[in-house]
């Protein structure tokens, strides 16, 4: 696609040779990362997430000290193929580390050994990861479409700072969740198991996901005038796009955990093909809604859509598993939906402790600026620091206080989440 998008297009980008080679290698690593999945499928076969998790670690790393060394060179004629050739970099350790890992436990293919049945259901699976990834990637096709470079470069900024929480705590938990699953729904007499992991692990997910929309939205001016600058740090469309982002990780949260359920127990192309209506459903939706919210309110808007994609996404995916309970436990699917929900989200009093808090911490950010302004205090002056601590300590004693009523009203919970990850059962 990249090649002939070279070759076709006439636009500015197309005919810089920085973007024309930083697309190049970007396919390259893209190409050398699949090299790597057998290993990668290989080690979550076995359960052995600590080496995957180590090869991205690694990789990681590896890939940010060499986006900055080669900015260092590159960045005043080659900038963007500086972080290409870091993506390679990434790809090369990723794939190479794994690879060595495994190194004498991986044989070749052979053609006594391919099953129809699997292969039919990888089809489908691969067929519905492209219809995921479009449907994922569908805020930029908004964006090139309808927005401006100023407004593609805001939203990016926030995408960047706001998905970090997806990259770093969600991805690896989905991971190991749907490991854990599909584990459990092959064991005899393991539904009981299966309930409570399932609900435990949302309902943990959920209180990070609060945490983010209840008290994060109030502290993006702060963060961007540490991390990005007095310039961003004032921009306050950049703000509200960053706590737009924070509500985001709440939403996506949810509908990642859940969908990592379907994605666990679904063992037929009946399963999947529902899920690929839903998500072409949503899809549309998405399609006919964000150039309506981005006329009227901008880059927010874009983001307020994409909640409500994942929303009408986690719904599908609530439902499934209420479905499959139900079937389980011979219940009725209503009573099956609320006893779920029931034990998946935090205690209603925890709740309203959050939803307080957001008021509180709403009114301090209120306070901070008002008096940032009459006293003239310059971003990054000792005044100011002063100023921006007490109003981290107004959340931080808004969240401790939601916390320390999660510990007194969910002991449960707490009991369960502590058996989960010894790994114990009753």
């Amino acid at each position: 696609f990249h090649l002939y998008y070279r070759s076709t297009s006439n636009t500015e980008e197309a005919d810089d040779p920085d973007f024309r080679l930083a697309g190049t290698l970007y396919c390259l690593a893209a190409w050398m990362e699949v090299w790597g999945e057998p290993a990668t499928l290989h080690s979550l076969r076995k359960m052995d997430v600590a080496t995957v998790a180590l090869a991205e670690g690694i990789a990681t790393v590896a890939k940010t000290v060499s986006t900055v060394v080669l900015l260092q060179y590159l960045q005043v004629n080659f900038p963007v193929t500086a972080f290409g050739l870091a993506q390679m970099v990434y790809a090369m350790t990723y794939t190479l580390f794994l690879s060595w890992h495994t190194w004498g436990r991986l044989s070749g293919p052979s053609l006594a050994e391919i099953d129809g049945q699997t292969c039919y259901l990888c089809l489908i699976f691969t067929l519905q990861g492209c219809l995921k990834h479009f449907l994922t990637e569908g805020d930029k096709f908004v964006l090139t479409a309808l927005l401006d470079n100023y407004d593609q470069g805001v939203y990016a900024m926030g995408s960047a700072y706001g998905s970090m929480a997806a990259r770093v705590i969600f991805k690896p938990v989905e991971e190991n969740s749907r490991l854990l699953w599909s584990r459990l729904a092959q064991e005899e007499g393991a539904n009981t198991e299966l309930f409570t992991s399932y609900t435990m692990i949302v309902k943990a997910i959920l209180y990070i996901g609060f945490i983010f929309s209840f008290l994060g939205v109030n502290y993006t001016e702060i963060l961007l005038n540490i991390l990005a600058g007095e310039k961003w740090g004032n921009n306050r469309e950049a703000v509200d796009v960053l706590s737009a982002f924070c509500v985001y990780t709440a939403f996506m949260a949810w509908n990642g955990t859940t969908e990592a359920f379907v994605y666990a127990l679904a063992n037929s192309g009946s399963d999947i093909g529902q899920l690929s209506f839903v998500h072409t459903t949503v899809g549309g939706v998405f399609a006919l809604s964000a150039p309506l919210a981005v006329g009227r309110f901008g880059t927010v808007g874009l983001v307020a859509v994409n909640c409500f994609a994942m929303f009408l996404r986690s719904l599908f995916s609530l439902y499934y598993a209420a479905m499959y309970f139900s079937k389980r436990d011979n219940q009725p699917l209503m009573e099956s939906l609320a006893r779920l929900l029931s034990h998946m989200f935090p205690h209603l009093v925890v709740a309203s402790a959050f939803v307080a808090s957001f008021f509180v911490t709403r009114m301090s950010l209120q306070r901070m600026r008002d008096t940032a302004v009459i006293k003239q205090l310059a971003i990054g002056s000792g005044d100011w620091f002063k100023l921006s601590l007490q109003h981290i300590g107004v959340g931080a004693s808004c969240g401790i206080v939601a916390l320390s009523l999660a510990v007194i009203l969910e002991q449960r919970f707490r009991r369960e989440l502590t058996r989960i990850r010894s790994g114990k059962t009753d």
